[in-house]
């Protein structure tokens, strides 16, 4: 009987894997069989028995302190290597699993899965690991031309759900407070940014799409209290922030040609040269006036 708290050296254990390897069991199959029933359910010795938090806590450290030494980790890594180029590696013939398993397995993973402190868990885990980004599975690879395009082929005329609102909301949290520096401004600018496609958008586009127009527009719903400045209704989504001075005399009467100009232009942003209306106001406005907005 060994002595409590006996280790085997490391060259022992390597001596012993090695005295093993390429040796049959000396168990025959149906012997293998009738074993693994004997220990099932409530033949197992450990069955219906828990371990308390102190000793999950030692088996995780007993692990972790495993996996950090360097011979244990290449034979880890290598066997898993030597499984992944074996293309029935998955099939696990020696041992296939039965429908009652694989079912017993799959509601297990559930179970799991729908446990509000395993996902927690699982998430501060996940991203301890891939603050290194080395660590990501996909770190250094690159897609061929021909997997690009059957991509491409997959995901043509499908489109993604809705964003529910609480995904909305967490989303604007994730974002508060964030703060673009200007060397990143002007590495996704122009000619850099991945959706560059030569200068297509005219300045008229570019000054509606950016973030002083839309604070404009914001501004303007805010002081006329989100209703239609014609008729009073009150807007649900479908309002639009019309110019008094039309736009495009703004942007002739400043000599604006670039999105700096129009920046620095105090005229353009004035709260007091817009007023709210209902889109259908809005196009029956210019429809009778013929005034460009």
């Amino acid at each position: 009987m060994p002595k409590v708290g006996f280790k085997h050296s490391i060259e022992t254990i390597q001596k012993l894997r090695d005295s093993k390897k390429g040796k049959p069991s000396p168990l025959t199959l149906e012997q293998r069989k009738q074993k693994s029933i004997q220990y099932t359910g409530a033949g197992n010795p450990n069955y219906g028995k828990k371990y308390s938090a102190e000793v999950r806590e030692k088996i995780s450290l007993a692990a972790k302190r495993q996996w950090e030494n360097p011979i244990t980790r290449k034979n880890a890594l290598d066997g898993l290597k030597k499984r992944s180029e074996n293309p029935e590696w998955k099939l696990n013939l020696s041992h296939p699993k039965s429908e009652i398993g694989r079912l017993n397995i799959a509601i297990s993973n559930r179970e799991r899965a729908s446990n509000p402190e395993i996902r927690k868990k699982m998430s501060e885990s996940q991203k301890k690991r891939l603050q290194n980004k080395e660590n990501h599975p996909n770190f250094g690879k690159k897609m061929s031309e021909e997997q690009k395009k059957k991509l491409s082929i997959a995901k043509k005329g499908k489109k993604l759900p809705p964003f529910t609102e609480e995904h909305k909301r967490r989303i604007g949290e994730s974002e508060k407070g964030k703060i673009v520096s200007e060397i990143t401004k002007k590495k996704i600018r122009g000619e850099l940014n991945s959706q560059w496609k030569g200068g297509l958008t005219s300045l008229y586009l570019q000054i509606r799409n950016c973030a002083k127009y839309y604070e404009w527009r914001k501004n303007v719903f805010e002081r006329d209290n989100y209703c239609d400045q014609f008729s009073g209704i009150k807007g649900n989504g479908n309002l639009n922030a019309h110019h008094i001075v039309p736009f495009n005399l703004l942007l002739s009467k400043h000599h604006i040609t670039t999105i700096e100009d129009a920046m620095k232009c105090d005229e353009l942003w004035d709260i007091n040269n817009g007023i709210t209306l209902l889109k259908t106001s809005h196009e029956a406005y210019h429809q009778t006036w013929g005034v460009i907005k």
